[in-house]
């Protein structure tokens, strides 16, 4: 599941890495959506994972939002 991927992922980058005698920290913002509209065209896509990813990036960095789409059912 890519939740836990995107979690696993957090948790491992919490720890500093030296590089060339540095210490450094990454941190990263994702937002990603998942699709089972198959009309949605691939810009409408973009748009919906890169305004997740600014929603983390302006409530403090460091974390991710996701969004599932899914096509509308008619009874």
């Amino acid at each position: 599941e890519l939740s836990k991927f995107i979690r696993n992922l957090m948790q491992s980058s919490k720890n500093h890495f030296d590089v060339s005698g540095q210490k450094v920290r990454v941190e990263f913002s994702a937002g990603y959506i998942l699709v089972s509209k198959p009309n949605m065209s691939e810009n409408e896509i973009y748009e919906i994972a890169n305004s997740l990813m600014y929603k983390v990036k302006n409530h403090g960095k460091n974390g991710y939002l996701s969004a599932v789409m899914h096509e509308p059912v008619l009874y």
